[in-house]
């Protein structure tokens, strides 16, 4: 299951959220790294991905 959670950083230059650029996949034991970069100020951003809520992975979405 995947769960779409919007977590793009804020722009460390202007505040603007960031957009997603690329993801580096784990290498010999390190950890997966995203980079997003800022459209208006052009800086880029690389950090380690955090997985978010991880109680929730077996999770079953409510019906509506």
């Amino acid at each position: 299951m995947h769960i779409e959670i919007d977590l793009r950083p804020a722009c460390p230059s202007c505040g603007t959220l960031m957009r997603f650029s690329r993801t580096v996949p784990p290498i010999d034991g390190l950890p997966e790294m995203q980079t997003f970069e800022c459209t208006l100020c052009r800086v880029a951003v690389t950090a380690e991905q955090v997985p978010q809520f991880p109680e929730l992975a077996g999770a079953t979405p409510l019906s509506a």
